[in-house]
C-alpha cells in the first residue's frame, strides 16, 4: 500500500468516525433549519395571498361607477397594512433561518477541524479539539439522563453551548414537567409545531392529549370548557 492509499484510508476512517458519532450533531440543527424553512414558506404564502386579495379589492373598487376617494383611501390603507405585515413576517422568517443556518455552519466548521487535518495542525490543537468533543459527549449524556443543570454548567464552562442540543432538551423538560402537573397545553403546542412529523409517524399522541385534556377539565369541574 503506497502513501496515497494510506492517507485515503485514514481519511475514510475519520469520516466514518464522524458519521457514526456526530450524526445527532448535524441532524438536529438540519431538521430545525428545514422546519424553519417550511414554516416560513407557509407563512409567506399566506401573507402573499392576503396582499393579492387586497389588490383584487382595489381593482374591484376602482372599476365601480360610484367610486369615492374615501373608499379608495380605505382600500389603499388596507393594502399598505398587509404589505407591512408581509414585510415583518419575511424579516422574522429570514432572521430565524439565518440563525438556524449559522448553527449548522458552526457545527460543520467544528467537525471539519477533525475531519480535514493538515500537517500544520499541532498536537496541542488536536488535543484541544478532542477535549471539546469529549465535553460535548458528556453534555449529551447528561441531557439524555436528566442532569440538565450539570449539562448547562459544563457547556457554559467549555463554551460549547452552540455545539450542543441543550435547547431541545430543555423544551422537552418543560413539556414533561407540565404533563407531570396534569397540564396539556405545552405538549399540545409541541404537537402543533411538529404535526407533520407526527403525521408521518402515524402517531395518535395529539388525540390522546385531547382525551387527557378533556379528563383534566372534567376533573377540575370545568365541564362547560370540556
Amino acid at each position: 500500500m503506497n502513501r496515497r492509499d494510506k492517507i485515503g484510508e485514514s481519511t475514510n476512517s475519520k469520516m466514518a468516525d464522524v458519521k457514526s458519532l456526530e450524526h445527532p450533531t448535524l441532524k438536529i440543527p438540519y431538521d430545525i433549519l428545514n422546519k424553519k424553512f417550511r414554516t416560513a414558506q407557509k407563512t409567506l404564502d399566506r401573507e402573499v395571498a392576503h396582499v393579492q386579495q387586497a389588490v383584487l379589492e382595489i381593482e374591484k373598487g376602482i372599476s365601480g361607477d360610484n367610486i369615492k376617494t374615501k373608499d379608495i383611501s380605505t382600500l389603499l390603507g388596507g393594502m399598505v397594512e398587509k404589505l407591512q405585515v408581509l414585510k415583518r413576517k419575511a424579516e422574522e422568517s429570514i432572521a430565524e433561518e439565518l440563525h438556524a443556518t449559522n448553527v449548522c455552519k458552526r457545527r460543520i466548521d467544528h467537525l471539519k477541524e477533525r475531519a480535514i487535518q493538515s500537517p500544520s495542525i499541532s498536537q496541542a490543537a488536536l488535543n484541544q479539539w478532542k477535549n471539546k468533543r469529549l465535553d460535548r459527549m458528556v453534555v449529551e449524556y447528561f441531557l439524555r439522563n436528566g442532569y440538565y443543570n450539570a449539562a448547562i454548567l459544563l457547556a457554559e464552562k467549555s463554551c460549547i453551548k452552540d455545539l450542543t442540543n441543550i435547547d431541545i432538551f430543555l423544551t422537552s423538560r418543560e413539556v414533561e414537567s407540565s404533563l407531570a402537573s396534569h397540564e396539556t397545553s405545552k405538549c399540545l403546542t409541541w404537537c402543533h409545531d411538529n404535526r407533520s412529523k407526527l403525521r408521518k409517524l402515524k402517531s395518535n399522541m395529539e388525540f390522546n392529549l385531547r382525551v387527557q385534556e378533556f379528563i383534566e377539565l372534567v376533573r377540575s369541574d370545568r365541564r362547560m370548557e370540556a
